[in-house]
């Protein structure tokens, strides 16, 4: 999904220096969206170490995305920019096509509320990609993950994000359960009950 930002970015601005590219990632990035009030492109002087290493990411990851036929660059005397390729045109719409480069879903409002859901997935392992991206939607949704496969939490599904499953062609591999009342088998039932 990394490449896919990096492709989308070189597709709207034609051509970018390194860092521009770096400011934009972090933006978009799924990856980083949790915390994306506590870090701003004005402070990114203040921290850097960190930039360094960022920056350090991107680079080889733009090296190979240019061993790949992807993006292009040309080098002046204090930077290189970087620009998309037909190949990577290409590339950018195949992977939107598929579905599989869509962001986590993210909401900045979640609305919570008391009864507990339970959501139960069974995703092939041929639709690696789109399992990955609910586990990480979920994860951004504030669920707590009990097994790789079932998860727990009480926001309130937002239509967007059921009309995305539906999108990916995911939405027959899951099951929502409501649970109206909470507890464990000890404290609800004696074992002569069971």
């Amino acid at each position: 999904m990394i490449i896919k930002h990096v492709l989308e970015i070189l597709g709207l601005l034609g051509s970018a220096p390194t860092s521009i590219i770096l400011v934009d990632h972090y933006k978009k990035s799924h990856m980083k969206a949790k915390n994306i009030n506590k870090w701003h492109p004005n402070n990114l002087d203040e921290t850097v170490h960190y930039k360094k290493k960022e920056m350090q990411k991107l680079s080889n990851l733009l090296s190979y995305m240019k061993k790949c036929g992807l993006v292009e660059n040309s080098r002046d005397k204090n930077s290189s920019t970087w620009s998309i390729t037909s190949c990577g045109r290409e590339r950018l719409e195949l992977i939107k096509s598929r579905g599989i480069g869509e962001d986590p879903f993210i909401v900045q409002n979640q609305i919570k509320k008391d009864d507990l859901k339970v959501i139960v997935f069974d995703v092939p392992e041929s639709e690696k990609r789109k399992r990955d991206w609910l586990r990480k939607s979920l994860e951004n949704l504030d669920f707590k993950m009990l097994q790789r496969s079932v998860w727990v939490g009480n926001t309130k599904l937002p239509e967007e994000f059921i009309a995305s499953l539906s999108n990916l062609q995911i939405l027959s591999c899951l099951h929502i359960f409501l649970v109206k009342e909470k507890g464990t088998i000890e404290n609800n039932f004696s074992s002569s009950k069971i």
